[in-house]
């Protein structure tokens, strides 16, 4: 018990620090800049991941490596890979 009191001892520090540091540098509006910035960048990288792993099966399927079933397989995974930041999203706005 006495490790979690001294970690979490040891984050409400940082988080301290960091909140100092965020007021000095901007407040509010450039945290949120931010946030958008690095949410857009994001979802652009997961969307050049999928599209390249998509692809790769598409390729394995023209060579008959894989069957139609693993492609099935391989949409799915994307497709909830990409609900994952969406979700995210939604409940940062719901909960904030």
């Amino acid at each position: 018990m006495k490790r979690f009191f001294n970690k979490l001892s040891s984050v409400i520090a940082i988080s301290a620090v960091f909140a100092a540091h965020a007021h000095a540098a901007g407040g509010l509006s450039s945290g949120t800049t931010a946030v958008t910035t690095f949410n857009t960048w994001l979802f652009a990288f997961i969307g050049i991941v999928s599209i390249s792993y998509l692809t790769f099966k598409c390729v394995q399927l023209a060579g008959e490596k894989i069957q139609w079933i693993d492609l099935g397989y391989a949409i799915a995974k994307v497709a909830v890979i990409g609900g994952v930041p969406v979700l995210g999203a939604w409940a940062y706005a719901v909960y904030a």
